[in-house]
């Protein structure tokens, strides 16, 4: 394989973990957001203030897992370019 090929399979490569560590920091931060709405919710669920929260916490919790999903399927097509490439470099 060429030395420009190579770089092209290596910078695909990288991209693929940098968007899977991102994915993986998205959902540890829905963790958070979840664990924030729990301790909210056990201490002062009754209070209509809280409960405003609560609801804006899941909201943000939403669009993060939307996020996550966006993430994953980058990833995914991602890894189907590099397989390409590989066929097309391996055949070369």
């Amino acid at each position: 394989m060429g030395d420009s090929k190579q770089l092209e399979t290596q910078q695909l490569e990288a991209l693929i973990a940098q968007v899977e560590a991102y994915q993986g920091k998205l959902q540890e931060n829905i963790v958070v957001l979840n664990n924030a709405a729990n301790v909210c919710d056990q201490a002062m669920g009754s209070d209509a203030i809280c409960q405003k929260y609560i609801a804006q916490l899941n909201e943000a919790i939403g669009e993060l897992q939307k996020t996550v999903q966006t993430a994953a399927d980058i990833a995914k097509a991602l890894k189907a370019d590099l397989a390409a490439a590989n066929d097309v470099y391996g055949s070369i």
